[in-house]
């Protein structure tokens, strides 16, 4: 199908690349429903897989892109798209849905390339993903030409992205036995790719962030790919494999990182009690790293993870947090300290009451907290039903007090209740004082979208 394509238009075919792969469900080797984000042949935007940034990542350089008229993210103006390809011989990429779901777009399937950027660059691998922007890349990017290419199709394309994170630089690992590093094999992206000892470079997949998690323990964060070391399954016993996995803050995925003597320390799970161990002994690349039991052999000591300090105390003054619908902001209603004070809408005074402090918890959520009151966002009653009240309660941790932050790309965010999966809505799309914040089923409409979270 794509070759006939190629054959009877090529450049109608490189301008529009959907044409061909809308004949056909090819959905990157998942078992995605046809009519699937995955299989509609477009490729999937940066920030689903550059945790949360809108830019080409690592491993790739901007080789191209378009225009589409029309968008209703630009104010029905034009809409820009850059092709992030992967730089030629770079293993960090394989095709595959984004992120791994259905309801996400390729990622790495599309080898084709408009050239409108970096023409000097002659090698390249497949498009890993997207970058989205109103302003045209030429402006942006001072590799990119104002040779112009359209794909109208693409103009309302959307994705939930999660809150931009700050880069992460690490360390590289070295093992007391060979001197070599633990690493994400084949620098890949995906979920359950295992960790093994290969000689230093210096890559991003070779480096590593050590997080506090304020107990005591740690995650420990792949730089390239913002994943997490995670004992394979749960496992418990010797030899259970380690792999990198999304974090989700379970006990296989938190460590001890323990002195030891000599410059060295053992990395422990919490879930299991096992540490780091290079299985057999091994000086080779390639050799996996697992679990085992403590004996204090040389290939279970390792240097130069470093602890990352917690993250010095956010600014009193806090953010204003906008409606976008009706340009008022987030209040605690009648400046409250106490508990179960409501949340409603309100024209911007500067008062603290208006202003909160957007804390991450290191799982990918946030709290909100009230900077005169030191209270959080806090879902009513535990509810999970459309129209559940918001109003500040003291901390106590639960899932109704955590928060979801996705970026909408068009400037605002959507505020979701890890509890009931449901979103911070101004009642009755109300653009009036004293407007009730509640929750309610994802939309899309403006008075779910907030302007200021981040």
């Amino acid at each position: 199908m794509v070759g006939s394509a190629m054959a009877v238009g090529p450049v109608r075919y490189l301008t529009r690349p959907g044409t061909a792969y809308a004949q056909v469900c090819a959905c990157a080797g998942s078992s995605c429903a046809c009519g699937s984000a995955c299989c509609d042949g477009y490729t999937d935007f940066c920030c689903s897989i550059n945790n949360g940034n809108n830019q080409c990542p690592p491993g790739t350089f901007e080789a191209g892109w378009w225009r589409a008229d029309g968008s209703t993210f630009c104010n029905s103006g034009p809409r820009y798209y850059v092709d992030c390809n992967v730089v030629c011989g770079s293993p960090a990429y394989t095709c595959q849905c984004g992120t791994s779901r259905c309801d996400h777009r390729r990622v790495a399937c599309n080898q084709f390339r408009y050239g409108n950027c970096n023409r000097q660059i002659e090698c390249f691998g497949p498009i890993a993903c997207r970058v989205v922007s109103c302003t045209p890349p030429y402006q942006l990017y001072s590799t990119c030409d104002q040779t112009t290419l359209w794909d109208d199709s693409t103009a309302n394309h959307t994705v939930d992205c999660p809150a931009p994170q700050p880069a992460r630089t690490g360390n590289q690992v070295f093992s007391a036995l060979s001197e070599k590093v633990f690493e994400v094999a084949d620098a890949s992206f995906n979920d359950g790719t295992p960790i093994r000892q290969w000689t230093p470079r210096g890559a991003a997949h070779q480096r590593w962030a050590a997080e506090p998690l304020g107990d005591g323990t740690y995650r420990i964060v792949a730089a390239h790919s913002g994943k997490v070391l995670d004992v394979a399954e749960f496992s418990r016993e010797d030899g259970g494999r380690i792999h990198q996995w999304g974090w989700h803050g379970e006990a296989n995925q938190r460590w001890r990182i323990e002195d030891v003597g000599g410059g060295y320390t053992r990395i422990v799970s919490v879930h299991s009690g096992k540490v780091l161990d290079i299985a057999q002994n091994s000086r080779a690349d390639g050799a996996p790293i697992h679990q085992w039991s403590w004996h204090g052999g040389t290939n279970q000591r390792w240097r130069g993870l470093i602890a990352t300090p917690a993250p010095p105390p956010t600014p009193t003054a806090g953010k204003v947090i906008t409606a976008a619908h009706s340009s008022k902001v987030l209040d605690v209603s009648q400046v409250s300290t106490a508990d179960g004070a409501a949340i409603w809408q309100w024209s911007p005074t500067g008062a603290l009451n208006q202003r909160w402090l957007v804390e991450p918890l290191g799982d990918g959520t946030y709290r909100f907290v009230a900077a005169h009151s030191n209270k959080v966002l806090d879902v009513a009653e535990f509810s999970r039903v459309d129209g559940g009240r918001i109003h500040q309660w003291t901390w106590h941790g639960g899932a109704n007090q955590r928060w979801r932050i996705d970026n909408l790309l068009d400037g605002t965010f959507r505020i979701t209740s890890v509890h009931s999966d449901k979103v911070l809505d101004v009642s009755q799309v109300s653009t009036s004082d004293g407007a009730i914040i509640h929750q309610w089923t994802w939309h899309g409409g403006l008075n779910q979208r907030w302007r200021g979270v981040l």
